[in-house]
């Protein structure tokens, strides 16, 4: 039987005095051991998607959270549309699977993604959220040279 803990909605790292989570789909506190409802969604490996994978799969955020949302809504909205943003919508598509197998085959994942989280993926987000769309694909890229020389051996051998 799943538990509320494995759920999209549920957001793990937003707790309250009781050690309870909350719930994106239902508005409220729950334990994160109580049996799925009807809404439940399993946390999928983030498929391709590395910065699923670090936030949601290893930090425990909710996958419909605002980090990932805002990131989703900036690709969606500013990226697609723009042909400067081409190469590395591309980039991201060919390189996103082969960086979340080195991820989660990495002994030390929680000290690698709550690294990323600080050093990367919070001032993206934060630039974001200023509408410094310049800034925020800049650390995007930085980001993105940091992952390819820190997996650059297992990326070698990845097919």
């Amino acid at each position: 039987m799943s538990s509320c803990a494995q759920c999209v909605y549920m957001d793990l790292n937003d707790r309250d005095s009781d050690g309870w989570c909350y719930c994106g789909r239902k508005g409220s506190y729950y334990p994160p051991s109580d049996s799925t409802c009807w809404s439940f969604e399993e946390r999928s490996d983030g498929g391709g998607c590395y910065l699923t994978t670090l936030v949601c799969n290893i930090l425990g955020y909710a996958d419909n959270g605002v980090i990932l949302n805002t990131f989703r809504d900036f690709r969606d909205k500013i990226m697609n549309s723009d042909p400067q943003y081409k190469d590395l919508l591309i980039q991201y598509d060919t390189l996103g699977p082969k960086l979340v197998k080195c991820i989660e085959a990495d002994s030390s994942k929680q000290s690698l993604a709550e690294k990323m989280k600080s050093m990367y993926i919070m001032p993206v987000y934060e630039s974001l959220q200023k509408n410094n769309y310049k800034k925020a694909v800049d650390k995007y890229k930085e980001m993105v040279l940091f992952l390819e020389k820190y997996y650059a051996t297992e990326l070698a051998v990845i097919a």
